[in-house]
């Protein structure tokens, strides 16, 4: 994001506008190098399921689903500050002016969009009139509902996976030692 920032204000000078570019075309490639990470990441899934490490696969699971959650947040954040600026900047009153935070520094500003986020059954304080606030913050509660409702139920399967697996091995291991007891196996040999 920031490279773009800085693309947009050297556009006009063509040796910084051209260095920018050959950074940008770096960092595609960074993105194609992640794409593999991502095969690695499936084969490690595989190989951990394979010698009967699942709780290898449950983490990933569970890294993977608080990653995408904290991108979305930050997507969604983001675009809901850009839209306050996008009204305060054409003359109308936005959720900023409402908030009294127009004039705080940009981390404020995101501060206050990222808790108007994560706390959305408080309802925005937005002007009657402004159409476009009050679409885009109806629009993004319905995803705040679904994408990350739906991301947390697969947590919470995983969760209960997990626990699910330590239970049958708890089990497991109880049959055995029960087996063992049976045979009158010592008990240095049980262990």
């Amino acid at each position: 994001v920031l490279l773009d920032v800085v693309l947009l204000v050297f556009e006009g000078d063509t040796f910084a506008f051209r260095s920018f570019k050959s950074i940008r075309a770096m960092r595609t490639l960074r993105l194609l190098r992640l794409a593999k990470m991502n095969r690695l990441a499936v084969m490690l899934e595989e190989s951990s399921v394979a010698v009967g490490h699942q709780w290898i696969m449950m983490l990933s699971v569970l890294l993977k689903s608080g990653g995408l959650i904290t991108v979305i947040c930050h997507f969604i954040t983001s675009s809901w500050f850009f839209v306050g600026r996008s009204v305060n900047e054409s003359g109308d009153v936005s959720w900023l002016d409402i908030a009294l935070i127009v004039d705080e520094n940009p981390v404020t500003q995101y501060m206050h969009s990222l808790q108007w986020l994560l706390v959305p059954p408080s309802p925005v304080r937005i002007a009657p009139g402004s159409l476009l606030e009050l679409t885009f913050y109806n629009y993004m509660v319905m995803a705040i509902y679904g994408i990350i409702g739906s991301l947390a139920s697969i947590v919470a399967a995983t969760i209960t996976e997990i626990v699910a697996d330590r239970s049958y091995q708890i089990k497991q291991h109880r049959g055995i030692l029960r087996f063992l007891r049976a045979e009158q196996v010592p008990v240095e040999l049980r262990s």
